[in-house]
C-alpha cells in the first residue's frame, strides 16, 4: 500500500517544528508498515509513546546535525 503525508509550512512555521512533525509522522509510519501499532491498546496509547519518541528523537537530531 502506499501512503502520503503533506505537512504544512503554515502549521509548522519554524525549521524545528517541520523536523519534529517529519519525525512524528515517520514513527507512526514505521509502527504501521512493522504491524506494531497493532500492539496498542488504542490511538491516545500510540500517540502518547509516538509523542515521546518524537520529542527525544528530535532533540537528538538537531544536536546531532545542526
Amino acid at each position: 500500500t502506499e501512503a502520503s503525508i503533506k505537512i504544512s509550512s503554515k502549521e509548522n512555521p519554524t525549521q524545528a517544528q517541520l523536523e519534529a512533525t517529519l519525525i512524528h509522522e515517520v514513527i507512526h509510519a514505521i509502527l504501521h508498515v512493522s504491524g506494531q501499532a497493532e500492539l496498542f491498546p488504542n490511538e491516545q496509547t500510540e500517540e502518547a509513546c509516538v509523542v515521546a519518541l518524537e520529542h527525544g528523537l528530535s532533540k537528538l537530531y538537531q544536536r546531532k546535525f545542526k
